[in-house]
Protein backbone atom coordinates (compact mmCIF):
# COMPACT_ATOMS: atom_id res chain seq x y z
CA UNK A 1 0.00 0.00 0.00
CA UNK A 2 2.97 2.32 0.51
CA UNK A 3 3.26 2.95 -3.20
CA UNK A 4 -0.12 4.71 -3.10
CA UNK A 5 0.88 7.00 -0.23
CA UNK A 6 2.20 10.44 -1.08
CA UNK A 7 4.74 11.45 1.53
CA UNK A 8 5.18 15.17 2.14
CA UNK A 9 8.48 16.61 3.32
CA UNK A 10 8.69 17.53 6.98
CA UNK A 11 8.03 21.11 7.94
CA UNK A 12 11.45 22.66 8.43
CA UNK A 13 10.07 25.84 9.93
CA UNK A 14 9.54 27.52 6.58
CA UNK A 15 6.09 29.03 6.38
CA UNK A 16 4.14 28.47 3.16
CA UNK A 17 1.67 31.25 3.98
CA UNK A 18 1.58 34.47 2.00
CA UNK A 19 4.18 36.99 3.14
CA UNK A 20 1.89 39.91 2.48
CA UNK A 21 1.22 42.13 5.45
CA UNK A 22 -2.06 41.62 7.30
CA UNK A 23 -4.79 43.92 6.11
CA UNK A 24 -3.13 44.74 2.80
CA UNK A 25 -5.09 44.57 -0.45
CA UNK A 26 -3.94 43.48 -3.85
CA UNK A 27 -4.04 46.38 -6.28
CA UNK A 28 -6.48 46.06 -9.14
CA UNK A 29 -5.86 47.36 -12.65
CA UNK A 30 -8.50 50.08 -12.27
CA UNK A 31 -6.96 51.31 -9.01
CA UNK A 32 -3.83 52.48 -10.83
CA UNK A 33 -3.58 56.21 -11.45
CA UNK A 34 -2.82 55.86 -15.13
CA UNK A 35 -5.75 53.55 -15.84
CA UNK A 36 -8.81 55.65 -16.54
CA UNK A 37 -12.29 54.24 -17.18
CA UNK A 38 -14.18 56.63 -19.46
CA UNK A 39 -17.55 55.68 -17.96
CA UNK A 40 -16.33 56.58 -14.46
CA UNK A 41 -14.98 59.94 -15.60
CA UNK A 42 -18.31 60.80 -17.24
CA UNK A 43 -20.22 59.58 -14.17
CA UNK A 44 -18.31 61.99 -11.93
CA UNK A 45 -18.69 64.77 -14.51
CA UNK A 46 -22.47 64.27 -14.45
CA UNK A 47 -22.51 64.45 -10.64
CA UNK A 48 -20.35 67.59 -10.59
CA UNK A 49 -22.54 69.37 -13.16
CA UNK A 50 -25.87 68.51 -11.52
CA UNK A 51 -27.72 71.70 -10.63
CA UNK A 52 -27.77 72.67 -6.95
CA UNK A 53 -25.38 69.82 -6.13
CA UNK A 54 -24.36 69.65 -2.47
CA UNK A 55 -20.82 70.41 -1.33
CA UNK A 56 -20.54 66.92 0.13
CA UNK A 57 -21.27 65.26 -3.21
CA UNK A 58 -18.91 67.63 -5.04
CA UNK A 59 -16.07 66.85 -2.65
CA UNK A 60 -16.76 63.13 -2.86
CA UNK A 61 -16.50 63.09 -6.67
CA UNK A 62 -13.49 65.39 -6.71
CA UNK A 63 -11.69 63.12 -4.26
CA UNK A 64 -12.27 60.17 -6.59
CA UNK A 65 -11.06 62.17 -9.59
CA UNK A 66 -7.93 63.21 -7.70
CA UNK A 67 -6.84 59.56 -7.74
CA UNK A 68 -6.64 59.56 -11.55
CA UNK A 69 -4.37 61.07 -14.19
CA UNK A 70 -6.41 61.25 -17.41
CA UNK A 71 -4.69 61.93 -20.71
CA UNK A 72 -5.16 65.15 -22.69
CA UNK A 73 -7.45 63.28 -25.12
CA UNK A 74 -9.73 62.12 -22.30
CA UNK A 75 -9.81 65.56 -20.68
CA UNK A 76 -10.94 67.07 -23.97
CA UNK A 77 -13.30 64.34 -25.21
CA UNK A 78 -15.17 63.99 -21.89
CA UNK A 79 -15.03 67.69 -20.95
CA UNK A 80 -14.02 66.77 -17.39
CA UNK A 81 -11.16 69.28 -17.52
CA UNK A 82 -13.56 72.17 -18.14
CA UNK A 83 -15.93 70.92 -15.46
CA UNK A 84 -13.20 70.79 -12.79
CA UNK A 85 -11.84 74.17 -13.92
CA UNK A 86 -15.28 75.78 -13.47
CA UNK A 87 -15.37 74.52 -9.88
CA UNK A 88 -12.23 76.60 -9.20
CA UNK A 89 -14.72 79.51 -8.93
CA UNK A 90 -17.19 77.74 -6.65
CA UNK A 91 -18.63 79.60 -3.65
CA UNK A 92 -17.27 76.99 -1.21
CA UNK A 93 -13.50 77.31 -0.60
CA UNK A 94 -13.16 73.61 0.18
CA UNK A 95 -14.41 72.83 -3.33
CA UNK A 96 -12.25 75.57 -4.86
CA UNK A 97 -9.05 74.36 -3.20
CA UNK A 98 -9.58 70.74 -4.20
CA UNK A 99 -10.61 71.61 -7.77
CA UNK A 100 -7.54 73.84 -8.18
CA UNK A 101 -5.25 71.13 -6.86
CA UNK A 102 -6.68 68.52 -9.26
CA UNK A 103 -6.58 70.92 -12.22
CA UNK A 104 -2.93 71.80 -11.60
CA UNK A 105 -1.94 68.13 -11.16
CA UNK A 106 -3.70 67.15 -14.39
CA UNK A 107 -2.09 70.07 -16.24
CA UNK A 108 1.34 69.03 -14.99
CA UNK A 109 0.67 65.42 -15.98
CA UNK A 110 -0.49 66.36 -19.51
CA UNK A 111 2.58 68.51 -20.07
CA UNK A 112 4.86 65.68 -18.97
CA UNK A 113 3.29 63.12 -21.32
CA UNK A 114 3.29 63.35 -25.10
CA UNK A 115 2.03 61.07 -27.85
CA UNK A 116 1.05 58.20 -25.59
CA UNK A 117 -1.36 55.67 -27.15
CA UNK A 118 -4.94 55.97 -25.92
CA UNK A 119 -6.95 52.84 -25.22
CA UNK A 120 -10.66 53.55 -24.91
CA UNK A 121 -13.22 50.85 -24.21
CA UNK A 122 -16.85 51.62 -25.01
CA UNK A 123 -20.03 49.70 -24.31
CA UNK A 124 -21.40 47.48 -27.06
CA UNK A 125 -24.41 48.69 -29.05
CA UNK A 126 -26.90 46.49 -27.19
CA UNK A 127 -25.71 47.81 -23.82
CA UNK A 128 -25.89 51.42 -25.02
CA UNK A 129 -29.44 50.92 -26.31
CA UNK A 130 -30.61 49.35 -23.04
CA UNK A 131 -29.04 52.14 -21.01
CA UNK A 132 -30.77 54.76 -23.15
CA UNK A 133 -34.08 52.99 -22.59
CA UNK A 134 -33.45 52.94 -18.84
CA UNK A 135 -32.81 56.69 -18.89
CA UNK A 136 -36.12 57.26 -20.69
CA UNK A 137 -37.92 55.30 -17.95
CA UNK A 138 -36.18 57.41 -15.31
CA UNK A 139 -37.08 60.69 -17.05
CA UNK A 140 -40.73 59.63 -17.17
CA UNK A 141 -40.67 58.54 -13.51
CA UNK A 142 -39.13 61.85 -12.41
CA UNK A 143 -41.90 63.87 -14.05
CA UNK A 144 -42.42 66.44 -16.75
CA UNK A 145 -39.95 68.94 -15.30
CA UNK A 146 -37.02 66.56 -15.72
CA UNK A 147 -34.69 67.55 -18.58
CA UNK A 148 -32.67 64.35 -18.48
CA UNK A 149 -29.76 65.55 -16.37
CA UNK A 150 -30.81 63.89 -13.13
CA UNK A 151 -32.01 60.78 -14.98
CA UNK A 152 -28.59 60.39 -16.60
CA UNK A 153 -26.83 60.81 -13.27
CA UNK A 154 -29.10 58.18 -11.67
CA UNK A 155 -28.55 55.70 -14.51
CA UNK A 156 -24.78 56.13 -14.41
CA UNK A 157 -24.78 55.53 -10.64
CA UNK A 158 -26.86 52.34 -11.07
CA UNK A 159 -24.52 51.19 -13.85
CA UNK A 160 -21.53 51.85 -11.57
CA UNK A 161 -23.00 49.91 -8.63
CA UNK A 162 -23.86 47.02 -10.98
CA UNK A 163 -20.22 46.61 -11.94
CA UNK A 164 -20.77 48.30 -15.33
CA UNK A 165 -22.71 45.27 -16.54
CA UNK A 166 -26.24 45.30 -17.95
CA UNK A 167 -27.41 42.07 -16.38
CA UNK A 168 -30.05 40.97 -13.90
CA UNK A 169 -28.74 43.13 -11.05
CA UNK A 170 -28.72 46.27 -13.20
CA UNK A 171 -32.20 45.65 -14.59
CA UNK A 172 -33.71 44.91 -11.18
CA UNK A 173 -32.07 48.01 -9.76
CA UNK A 174 -33.42 50.21 -12.56
CA UNK A 175 -36.94 48.85 -12.05
CA UNK A 176 -36.72 49.45 -8.28
CA UNK A 177 -35.55 53.05 -8.76
CA UNK A 178 -38.25 53.75 -11.38
CA UNK A 179 -40.97 52.21 -9.15
CA UNK A 180 -39.77 54.23 -6.13
CA UNK A 181 -39.79 57.47 -8.11
CA UNK A 182 -43.21 56.83 -9.62
CA UNK A 183 -44.96 56.08 -6.35
CA UNK A 184 -42.75 57.84 -3.81
CA UNK A 185 -43.55 61.54 -4.03
CA UNK A 186 -41.53 62.24 -0.88
CA UNK A 187 -38.38 60.61 -2.29
CA UNK A 188 -38.91 62.23 -5.69
CA UNK A 189 -39.14 65.74 -4.23
CA UNK A 190 -36.21 65.18 -1.85
CA UNK A 191 -34.07 63.98 -4.75
CA UNK A 192 -35.06 66.90 -6.98
CA UNK A 193 -34.28 69.43 -4.24
CA UNK A 194 -30.95 67.67 -3.40
CA UNK A 195 -32.11 67.06 0.17
CA UNK A 196 -31.42 63.43 -0.69
CA UNK A 197 -28.22 62.71 -2.60
CA UNK A 198 -28.56 60.53 -5.69
CA UNK A 199 -25.78 58.19 -4.51
CA UNK A 200 -27.59 57.57 -1.22
CA UNK A 201 -30.95 57.18 -2.97
CA UNK A 202 -29.58 54.64 -5.47
CA UNK A 203 -27.85 52.71 -2.69
CA UNK A 204 -31.09 52.60 -0.67
CA UNK A 205 -33.01 51.22 -3.64
CA UNK A 206 -30.53 48.36 -3.94
CA UNK A 207 -31.49 46.97 -0.53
Amino acid sequence: MDKYVIRKPENLGISTESKSSPGTKQATLESLKGVVVIEEIIRHKTILELRDQTTTELIKSLMELSKKQPSKEILISTGIGRTVHKLCKHKEMEVVNLAQKIYQEWKKHVLSKHNQPLLEVRCDLKTQEFRQTARKWLVKALGEQEDGQLAEALEREIFHISGRLVKGMYRRHVRKVVFTLQYGEKERKALASRQLSLTKFVAQCKK
